[in-house]
């Protein structure tokens, strides 16, 4: 079978990625939470990447407080002309926060709120400036931050400003509070009301210097059936939101939770909170906090408590009040240690999870003091150090947690395992018994089903069946999709040890049925790729539905913002069909839900493919360019045997282009297709062989740490994860002895050749570069790595050189003008053996070598072996369908450079010194500067 083919609150400015207002009571901020024969075992898995041993709870170091160790801001890009405000974090709350154009101050407060917050400047920013920011804490000040530019508008947004966006939808009758985010940093926000659409505009909210994101008043309140629109301006430029309809106030409102409070804390988070709420806080009777509640998650500033206090949170909207929430604030010995999210050498930047709101953070090398300030993002004092000991403890006053210890290079906990939301819990929907079932029309994308599937395609069940942590969110939400296989048989089932792996990792993980796409015995299925696609977007019209519900179980518990796809087979070129229609067939007016319904546009952010097909969309193959893309694929795939997701990963964000995103793949020698689905495991597919398949339960581990990696690097965005899908890390979760190819593309890059210009080996990619050879090369050429068969046997969808030497003084040399004008931390390039039929340069069985060496202008730097960061094994041999499959190499530059000063904008030549053997055929690919 193939699966191919009532008080009102006055606020300021908001605090990128949250919400910020000022609430009536005690000038307190609410902050919404955005938070031979080859066996597969021959080989080590990657002897080349460091083991992660993760991090652990120690007491906190008995070390002086080092005053001199304030960290430096951070500047929050993009600055434009004419913007009336900065926004910056990583400050110790509380620090006073200083800002300078071209070293004039413009604006100097007190800082509250390190995950960012919005001050106002004294003139507008102009643009070729540079700005800069301090803090002072304890009578010290902090060294400038990195000079950030002004932009000009036009520069940052050529298609104009864009759009202005409510993202916290439903707006209610009679609330005094909203969030707007689209917006230009800086500019001016103004949100209006009006009874019809031939009616005037009434001014009802207005903040100047707003942040991306922005927490606004509402006054008078809004009122059902009203239209409800915002404006952006920055300079001349206006931009206007879609019209949104106010809702009737809801006839119950949740209670509302919040998070543990700590002893001397002031912030306090709340959850489950219905937009424009009034939100009220009170202890012992007088009341604390008043505010607006700006979207459902809200960090609450200014609020002074001690241990044993217990605070009553209630929240009311035209007179409908929740019940009240009883809090009790925990002693100090309760508070937890952040954690520091997989530090390696040369960071500059701490990447931290567990940070209590408000909290001051500390970290320590030994007795040295090397950071201090707030945050999930703060900067070090220094660049880290190989092996070098962390601690990092957070604190409220005297108030300080106990240390979390980590090595730097080895400090990433293992995302195979279970992770911090251990409970998970279970539920299903659209079955047979669920009331509220809901079904979706795809008759119009696909009408012919197979003669066993008894469900009318105007009316297909939107069943799925989900894995989700315990608390109050918001949690990134993962849906994942199966592919054609029989229709009588629930393919959806087969995923489930997948969904309980993200909910532990806490994100929701969804499996959705689509067995009526499916074939009937040996009577394929074709032309349902649309169908497939348009399914997973009216599920995730359903959990956006949910989201905004109060009442609903999953009220205000999902990010739609962080939204990710994964499928398997047919199900991985769906996904990436939904991500493409989710923009094109996106119609804003039509309703948020329904069964023939295009109201789309979600934050699909990430797209994990499990051995995908590629081509059997009917509008012709797709080029990826709005979100992270992985795939995983194996050896001993006998139905999807051409790894077409190596063309779909080709395709993605081409090389012309800047993205954003990352994208990678991992080839696992083995790995069959039908094994990822415990339900199909190895019915249904042909045998490879001849090296045995590894063990189902290897294959899905294989599969849950890879997963979970990636959607953690890219839907929460801790970036030390990619270091694992590049294949520079390792975890003990990932079965031992299995060989991994794995490529990987950071969006921080610039070309030095990746070949698709022409067909001319001496043309270079990079402005300047010249590309020549010395030596013997019987081939020598720009090649398109697509031929699948003889004489190389590759299956990309891309060109790159094909080089085959004979003597060992044989040598490609490419000489730079310039390496760029921007530091980079890694050379790096794809590159493998080539299999042949008949042998003849490559000996299989045997790893190839060779030595790659830059050169600067005050002369060489060190030769190294290529063998010292990667394996480059003969591909694996299998009985049809051979593949040459490339790895990423990846040598940090200061392996390279001839001294530590040097950058690479300052290489003149990356030399390839065929030297260590004396023959050799190679694939090579995108050579590079990268991060």
């Amino acid at each position: 079978m193939k699966k191919r083919k009532s008080s009102t609150a006055t606020f300021v400015s908001g605090v990128w990625p949250l919400v910020q207002c000022v609430v009536v009571v005690g000038l307190l901020s609410a902050i919404a939470l955005m938070s031979g024969c080859d066996d597969p075992h021959d080989h080590q898995d990657n002897p080349h990447a460091r083991p992660q041993e993760g991090g652990r709870i120690v007491p906190r170091p008995d070390v002086p407080q080092d005053p001199k160790a304030l960290s430096t801001i951070i500047i929050v890009p993009p600055l434009l002309n004419c913007a009336n405000s900065v926004t910056v974090k990583g400050f110790v709350p509380g620090a006073l926060v200083r800002i300078y154009s071209d070293g004039t101050k413009i604006a100097e407060k007190v800082g509250n709120d390190p995950e960012g917050e919005t001050f106002q400047v004294s003139s507008p920013l102009a643009t070729g400036k540079n700005i800069t920011a301090t803090q002072e804490f304890d009578g010290v000040e902090s060294l400038p931050s990195v000079q950030e530019p002004v932009q000009d508008v036009n520069e940052v947004y050529p298609a104009g400003i864009p759009k202005p966006n409510f993202p916290f939808l439903y707006l209610y009758n009679c609330g005094i509070a909203t969030y707007v985010n689209n917006l230009p940093p800086g500019g001016d926000l103004r949100v209006f009301e009006q009874a019809s659409i031939t009616d005037p505009k009434n001014l009802v909210g207005s903040v100047n210097g707003v942040a991306e994101g922005q927490s606004i008043g509402i006054h008078p309140s809004f009122k059902t059936d009203h239209l409800v629109s915002a404006e952006s301006q920055i300079c001349t430029d206006v931009a206007t939101s879609d019209i949104q309809k106010v809702m009737p106030e809801p006839a119950s409102l949740p209670d509302p939770t919040a998070d543990p409070i700590y002893e001397a804390a002031t912030f306090v988070a709340c959850h489950s909170l219905v937009n424009g709420a009034k939100v009220t806080i009170e202890r012992s009777g007088t009341t604390i906090a008043v505010f607006g509640a700006p979207a459902s998650h809200v960090r609450v500033l200014g609020v002074t408590v001690s241990a044993g206090d217990v605070l009553d949170i209630t929240q009311e909207l035209c007179g409908v009040k929740s019940n009240t929430t009883h809090v009790t604030v925990q002693p100090c010995s309760a508070l937890p240690p952040p954690v520091l999210i997989g530090p390696r050498a040369g960071d500059v930047v701490a990447q931290l999870s567990n940070v209590v709101a408000g909290s001051r953070v500390r970290i320590y090398s030994g007795t040295e003091e090397i950071a201090d300030g707030g945050g999930s993002t703060i900067m070090y004092t220094r660049p880290l150090i190989d092996h070098e000991t962390l601690i990092v403890i957070q604190s409220f006053g005297a108030c300080i947690s106990s240390g979390y210890q980590v090595v730097v290079g080895s400090g990433l906990q293992d995302p195979g395992v279970a992770g911090p939301c251990g409970r998970v819990k279970s539920w299903e929907y659209g079955h047979g018994g669920d009331p509220d079932r809901r079904t979706t029309d795809v008759s119009s994308y696909f009408s012919s089903p197979g003669f066993c599937v008894n469900v009318p395609m105007n009316a297909v069940p939107l069943h799925a069946v989900v894995r989700y942590p315990e608390g109050p969110g918001p949690f990134p939400l993962v849906i994942i999709v199966h592919g054609n296989h029989h229709a009588n048989d629930p393919s959806y089932r087969g995923y489930d040890y997948l969904l309980e792996q993200l909910a532990s990792q806490c994100m929701i993980g969804v499996s959705v049925e689509e067995d009526f796409l499916n074939l009937c015995d040996q009577n394929n299925v074709a032309g349902e790729m649309d169908a497939r696609g348009i399914v997973l977007l009216r599920h995730l019209q359903l959990w956006r539905e949910w989201n905004r519900t109060p009442g609903h179980p999953f009220y205000s518990k999902v990010d739609m913002n962080s939204v990710g796809l994964s499928g398997h087979s047919r199900g991985g070129e769906a996904i990436v069909v939904a991500a493409l229609l989710n923009k094109t067939l996106h119609i804003n007016t039509d309703p948020p839900v329904g069964p023939t319904s295009h109201n789309f546009d979600f934050g699909i952010k990430s797209l994990y493919a499990i051995a995908p097909v590629d081509g059997q969309f009917d509008h012709g193959a797709i080029t990826l360019t709005n979100a992270d893309y992985y795939v995983m694929h194996g050896s001993h795939d006998g139905d999807v045997y051409d790894f077409g997701g190596q063309r779909l990963y080709n395709r993605a964000y081409p090389v012309t282009n800047t993205t954003n995103h990352f994208k990678g793949f991992v080839f696992v020698h083995g790995a069959n297709h039908g094994q990822w689905n415990t339900g199909w495991g190895t019915c249904c597919e042909n045998t490879v062989g001849p090296s045995p398949l590894i063990s189902a339960a290897d294959q899905q581990q294989i599969g849950k740490t890879y997963m979970s990696a990636f959607f953690l690097a890219g839907l929460k965005g801790w970036k030390p994860y990619r270091h694992f899908l590049s294949g520079e890390a390792s975890f003990a979760s990932v079965p031992p002895g299995v060989t991994r190819i794995t490529q990987y593309q950071d969006p921080e890059k610039i070309f030095v050749n990746h070949y698709q210009e022409d067909y001319d080996p001496t043309t270079g990619s990079l402005m300047g570069v010249e590309n020549w050879r010395t030596g013997s090369f019987p081939n020598y050429l720009v090649y398109s790595f697509s031929d699948d068969d003889r004489p190389h046997f590759l299956w990309g969808e891309t060109r790159g050189l094909i080089a085959g030497w004979n003597e060992e003084r044989s040598m490609i040399t490419m000489a730079l003008k310039n390496g760029g004008g921007v530091d980079f931390k890694y050379l790096a390039m794809h590159v493998g053996q080539t299999h042949e039929d008949p042998t003849d340069l490559n000996t299989p069985g045997v790893d190839k070598d060779f030595s790659v060496q830059l050169e600067f202008e005050e002369g060489a730097g060190p030769e190294v072996a290529v063998s010292s960061y990667g394996t480059l094994s003969y591909p694996l041999i299998t009985y049809y369908k051979m593949k040459s499959v490339q790895q990423t190499i990846r040598i940090p530059f200061e392996d390279l450079r001839i001294s530590p000063q040097v950058k690479t904008a300052d290489v003149r030549a990356i030399k390839i010194k065929f030297n260590r053997q004396s023959r050799g055929n190679i694939a090579l690919d995108e050579v590079q500067f990268s991060n």
